[in-house]
């Protein structure tokens, strides 16, 4: 797994600019409420343990402990609703090994939230959000077109999809072509992360642990 330095997140007070309450029947502020905050699958992985510790699963279905941080910034050369995303392993303080901008971009038109992401380029961490503040598209690693996560409300919560089919990237260590497709899910108590990479004839590349979702608990 690609490694990544600590990236320093630090709180902008900023007004945000308004935004509308809802989008097409997505209450938008609970929405970009319940996306912000800090997550973590810590009673997963210890329900993971015991089960290998009971031969009920193998070493490759026990999933890595997680700690999702996920901040609001106010970086207005991006566009859209800006949020800075990192995860790190063992803990809130342990390595680093994703890190992302993501835009949000509501379409009323189709009553959902889009939620592009992007890589960061030339920058040398810790990356502090006064830098992230000050980014524009130029510092960003785009993915392909289709690769946006898209929300919709879903009872108490949300859910968002990558489509099957949708995102294709080019892997850099293979160079083979890969559909990525995902599921995620935000309630008022935590969030889901499936994450997966197909062949283009349909065989696994890569995706979380026994085909298991990560299911994180709001810790903050």
């Amino acid at each position: 797994m690609q490694r990544t330095l600590i990236v320093v997140m630090m709180v902008v007070l900023i007004p945000w600019p308004a935004v509308a309450d809802d989008v097409a029947g997505i209450d938008l502020e609970r929405f970009l409420a319940m996306f912000a905050g800090e997550f973590n699958n810590a009673a997963q992985v210890e329900r993971d343990r015991a089960a290998l510790a009971a031969g009920e699963i193998v070493e490759a279905d026990v999933h890595p402990w997680h700690h999702h941080t996920v901040r609001r910034v106010a970086a207005p050369a991006l566009g859209g609703i800006v949020f800075f995303g990192q995860i790190t392993e063992e803990g809130a303080e342990g390595e680093v090994v994703r890190q992302r901008v993501n835009v949000l971009e509501p379409d009323p038109e189709s009553g959902v939230v889009r939620q592009r992401f992007f890589g960061l380029e030339g920058f040398e961490a810790p990356v502090t959000v006064d830098e992230v503040a000050a980014m524009g598209p130029d510092d960003l690693r785009a993915y392909p077109e289709g690769c946006e996560v898209v929300w919709r409300h879903d009872g108490e919560g949300f859910t968002g999809t990558i489509t099957a089919g949708d995102c294709r990237v080019v892997s850099q260590r293979s160079g083979q072509t890969m559909l990525i497709i995902a599921e995620l899910g935000l309630t008022p108590d935590g969030a889901t992360h499936m994450e997966g990479g197909l062949t283009e004839d349909g065989r696994p590349v890569f995706g979380p642990p026994g085909n298991t979702p990560f299911k994180l608990q709001r810790v903050r």
